[in-house]
């Protein structure tokens, strides 16, 4: 009876632990006018600049090739590794798309990456 129990412990709490697992619908109770509200920021931001479409699919594809897994993916939500945006801090890793080759090779390679690697991810 004792171990039964002590099963039922371990068992409720190992299915607790999979509880801040990234959603699609993270945002779904808590915010629900999220993804409306967020395509009426994005139609507006490509209105007044007519270059942030291509930027956003630019910053998309640098961001979340390594998830993609198809032609359409769901974007999983809910992560909490941060509490602030910073503009300077999101564009301080990417390369200028004026680099030259040498500075792309060496950009890449601060990020532990090679020039074969740069090649397949470009």
């Amino acid at each position: 009876m004792r171990y039964a129990f002590a099963a039922s412990i371990i068992l409720f709490l190992c299915s607790r632990m999979t509880y801040g697992q990234l959603s699609s619908t993270f945002y779904s109770t808590t915010c629900p006018n999220l993804l409306s509200t967020v395509k009426s920021a994005v139609k507006q931001a490509v209105n007044n600049e007519k270059r942030m479409g291509a930027s956003l699919l630019r910053l998309h594809f640098h961001d979340s090739f390594a998830n993609l897994g198809g032609p359409t993916w769901t974007v999983q939500l809910g992560r909490r590794d941060s509490k602030s945006a910073s503009l300077s801090g999101a564009n301080s890793n990417i390369p200028a798309p004026t680099s030259n080759l040498s500075a792309l090779i060496s950009s890449f390679s601060n990020q532990g990456l090679s020039a074969k690697d740069m090649i397949a991810l470009s």
